[in-house]
């Protein structure tokens, strides 16, 4: 029943977008028809429907909509079908891009590829979320060697908070707090929502030196 109602609202979808419109852009009832099939593909396990609702009326689809395409068929199991929506550069959202393709590779197996991409999402950011993904794909006999390669990058990194979060993932409390020492006039004592929980950290990992150089920046 539920397919037969998403066949129906397809056919009303290409209605709609073949019909003549004077408004700018699509009429409403085009979007509500793809929220609609959008609903019914998430129910029905069958991302496939709502890719064509999309395409019907977006044949080239933007960055955040091949995004959605991709969740879907990774949610759905289909990594195969994600692959194809992931070729080429996103600009701005080429991060995403690369994550999104670091998954649907680890799903197929081709594990080393996807922690090679994570490897490289990782040494662009420095964030403690990449650091634990591509961790992840890291065979457990060169995670030492991963986790080393880590430390070197966070110890010449210029930001003292990012090396500092960075370190103290990597159990190096001295390290995290030496470079808030050094760096300490240059810490940026407006951005509240990271400089507080650090400096709890830095207090319970026994740190006074660094807790009080972001602190004084607070």
């Amino acid at each position: 029943a539920l397919r037969e109602l998403a066949h129906c609202y397809e056919a009303r979808m290409h209605a709609a977008v073949a019909r003549p419109y004077d408004g700018p852009g699509l009429p409403y009832e085009v979007f509500h028809l793809s929220a609609a099939l959008a609903t019914l593909a998430e129910v029905l396990h069958d991302p496939d429907i709502h890719v064509r609702a999309v395409l019907c009326y977006s044949p080239q689809p933007n960055e955040m909509q091949k995004e959605r395409f991709v969740q879907a068929y990774l949610e759905a199991g289909k990594p195969e079908e994600a692959l194809k929506w992931l070729e080429g550069e996103w600009d701005r959202r080429e991060p995403t891009r690369k994550r999104l393709l670091s998954d649907a590779l680890g799903l197929l197996g081709r594990t080393a590829e996807g922690a090679e991409i994570r490897r490289e999402l990782f040494e662009a950011s420095l964030s403690t979320f990449d650091l634990t993904r591509w961790l992840e794909h890291v065979p457990e006999e060169a995670r030492p060697q991963a986790r080393d390669r880590a430390r070197d990058l966070a110890m010449k990194h210029g930001d003292a908070i990012v090396a500092a979060i960075l370190l103290l993932e990597l159990d190096d409390p001295a390290g995290a707090e030496e470079a808030l020492v050094q760096a300490h006039a240059t810490i940026d004592g407006r951005d509240y929502g990271t400089l507080v929980p650090l400096a709890k950290a830095l207090r319970e990992q026994g740190c006074p030196r660094g807790e009080t150089a972001v602190l004084r920046a607070l």
